[in-house]
């Protein structure tokens, strides 16, 4: 999605009422500097310092594992300061393919107490990259190089994706038991961009429900894999309006709102890059 989707960690704060059943909320946590450079252990040091300590996160989402030596950087930083990491695998060519493979091999037996999971692409199906099969095959060639620790693994992809079959050979094995859905209510303009988000991620939860076949209910650990709204120096999109006030209320009202009601979100993203 557009660098502009932009939750600002610094301004928005703590989702109040979290506790006891609530859902879980992340961040999706850019690999490079402003200027474009690469992060390196030490400014993954104090991202997660600022998220934890503006908005009580204790989890984050990487896209690639290889690029900027990513999970290499960010795990001994996500240890000290006891964070979560779901790292990502880009699938899209056969070489990021393998270089994403071969930092996961390598990494996961160190940090298998730190990794929250392994997700494979990022919208592939929404882009036609691959259909349900071919990204199954990806899925469960990164599965077959995992230690025994590190055990939940999927995908993320568009929210209608998910909704209309498009990846049910992905639900419906056995090995999947990750599914990010990316719900964006900007794109989808309305009066109550709320209910538009919650009813795309109903409508996962129930295709998936009914998509997964002989698996027991449940056992797919349903995500929200990106959600946000256009800040201040987005494009307007109809109804939607590219505000950071409103990308303030959407975070209080529907992202804090729903993992107050038990979803798990992962809120794009931490930092503007």
């Amino acid at each position: 999605m557009s660098a502009w989707f932009l939750v600002i960690v610094l301004a928005l704060g703590y989702c109040s009422g979290v506790q006891g059943s609530a859902g879980i909320l992340g961040f999706a946590l850019g690999n490079k500097r402003v200027d474009g450079t690469c992060k390196s252990t030490a400014d993954y040091r104090e991202d997660l310092h600022a998220i934890k300590e503006n908005t009580g996160s204790g989890i984050v989402r990487l896209y690639s594992a290889a690029e900027c030596d990513s999970a290499a950087q960010l795990l001994p930083a996500a240890r000290a300061q006891r964070f979560k990491v779901l790292l990502g695998v880009w699938p899209d060519t056969a070489e990021s393919f393998a270089k994403d493979k071969s930092a996961i091999a390598s990494v996961a037996p160190l940090y298998a107490d730190d990794l929250y999971g392994i997700s494979v692409g990022s919208e592939t199906l929404y882009r036609k990259v691959f259909d349900g099969e071919q990204l199954l095959q990806k899925i469960v060639e990164i599965k077959n190089v995992l230690p025994e620790g590190v055990y939940r693994i999927g995908t993320a992809d568009t929210w209608n994706k998910i909704a209309d079959g498009t990846a049910d050979a992905v639900i419906a094995h056995h090995d999947v038991n990750l599914i990010l859905a990316n719900a964006f209510a900007y794109w989808n303009p309305s009066s109550n961009p709320d209910e538009t988000f919650r009813n795309q991620m109903q409508r996962v939860k129930s295709h998936i429900e009914r998509g997964g076949k002989q698996r027991v209910p449940g056992e797919i650990e349903i995500w929200t894999g990106e959600t946000g709204w256009p800040s201040d120096g987005g494009s307007d999109n109809r109804e939607s309006k590219a505000s950071t006030s409103v990308a303030a209320s959407y975070y209080r009202r529907t992202i804090c709102g729903s993992v107050v009601d038990g979803m798990n979100i992962f809120a794009f993203e931490a930092f503007d890059e």
